[in-house]
């Protein structure tokens, strides 16, 4: 064919025809950084936590706190029975409830006992509950009802005093981030052309549909135990927003991926859309100043409980070990799963020649159980929150976690012990 048989494009033509092939890739990369950009400044501005303090090894809680409220600021939430057992635990040491383990069934007995300073608002919830002196709460399958009132009340204690003030998970900027996201998402696929045009309307119908399901889910698990509205509202925007993006980011990659004309890297721009926002989510909460002052005290606390015997005494204005030293901190090692080593502690003191005197006649007169002995106290006191938290589980299922999806940008991590693991504040 002659030269100059065919008029070769001209300089615009050349453009128009590279927009329409890239339009999607380019407006979808365009928005991805954008996106990024934004979440990281987001993130530097306040998401990341607030620099950790001076950690001192310290036999007393940070502020006075309960050991409730030490466990649900170490697992950034309520999960599993530690902290109901700590708390229960609490009010025995204390002389207002007595506690009876045998062959696995806990009975709780009121005293009738008066404290000399007001309560926390954890244990206060269950001293209501239990009733007055005289009356008998047992913690098993027959009173399965009774069990679930007493937890409900306990953690919807909690929880409303407590939440958002040692956390907070800053969601107006996580929100803000979504918007982008959705333009980002609308642009990139309108511009993609073809039949992937009907894929905004299905993605958006599935959303909603995936999003109330988890929604009305979550009233079961998690909203039942928030005392307010704005506790109830906010627990059902939380899921609603993680089953938007996690629910829906295979359908709708399915949906594009049939589309032949849809490049595989607008596929990979579209996901990488979706996991920034669920990486954020959890990335932009943090603690605040005092949940940060709070985490410091309860490090030291555990670093104190965890000390060998001689590494403890060899700090300055420790208390010396005794029984009544043992006690007041169990609860404590209870909330923070160190009850096996704080208990082997005292037994080993009680095993001294400095503890034999107490070794003869320690009972504490809050405990009763069938196979107690001076002999094996570590044993017996390691095992009442297991007993405890196993008697809460055949009463009833395991509590969820009551979360605000915690994880924070220095990456903490709960404790262990009878109950479950971690959780969000």
């Amino acid at each position: 064919m002659p030269k100059g048989s065919i008029v070769a494009p001209s300089q615009s033509q050349e453009l128009g025809w590279f927009w329409r092939d890239n339009a999607a890739f380019l407006m979808g990369f365009v928005g991805f950084l954008v996106i990024g950009y934004y979440y990281f400044w987001a993130w530097q501005r306040v998401g990341r936590d607030p620099p950790a303090g001076v950690m001192v090894p310290r036999w007393d809680a940070p502020d006075g706190i309960s050991p409730a409220q030490v466990n649900y600021i170490e697992n950034k939430g309520l999960s599993g029975h530690d902290a109901f057992s700590s708390a229960l635990l609490n009010l025995a040491v204390k002389g207002l409830v007595a506690l009876e383990d045998l062959d696995g069934d806990v009975t709780i007995r009121p005293t009738g006992a008066t404290g000399r300073q007001p309560l926390p608002v954890g244990e206060a919830a269950i001293l209501q509950k239990l009733g007055g002196a005289g009356q008998e709460f047992r913690i098993d399958k027959s009173n399965t009802a009774a069990v679930k009132s007493i937890t409900r009340k306990f953690r919807s204690a909690l929880d409303t005093e407590h939440r958002n003030k040692f956390f907070d998970q800053n969601l107006t900027y996580v929100f803000v981030g979504i918007g982008i996201s959705l333009v980002t998402l609308i642009v990139t696929i309108v511009s993609a052309g073809g039949g992937a045009n009907f894929v905004i309307p299905l993605s958006i119908l599935i959303a909603v549909a995936t999003g109330i399901t988890i929604a009305t889910f979550s009233i079961g698990l998690k909203v039942s135990r928030a005392s307010n509205l704005v506790g109830k509202v906010g627990s059902v925007m939380r899921w609603f927003v993680v089953g938007f993006f996690a629910m829906n980011l295979f359908p709708l990659l399915g949906s594009l991926a049939v589309d032949m004309t849809v490049k595989p890297v607008i596929l990979a721009i579209i996901a990488g859309v979706f996991m920034i926002n669920i990486l954020f989510f959890f990335l932009l909460g943090a603690p605040t100043p005092l949940g940060r002052h709070l985490m410091d005290g309860i490090e030291g606390l555990k670093t104190y409980i965890n000390l060998a015997e001689k590494d403890r005494m060899n700090l300055a204005g420790a208390p010396a070990m005794s029984p009544q030293h043992f006690e007041t901190m169990l609860p404590y090692a209870v909330a923070l799963g160190l009850e096996k080593p704080w208990s082997n502690a005292f037994q080993a003191w009680l095993a001294s020649a400095a503890g034999a005197a107490a070794a003869a006649t320690y009972s504490p007169n809050w405990y009763h159980g069938g196979n107690f002995s001076s002999g094996s106290i570590g044993k017996t006191m390691s095992g009442l929150p297991a007993s405890i938290g196993k008697s809460m589980t055949n009463a009833m299922p395991a509590p969820k976690s009551s979360s605000s999806g915690f994880s924070g940008g220095g990456g903490f991590s709960g404790g262990g012990g009878g109950g479950g693991g971690g959780g969000g504040w």
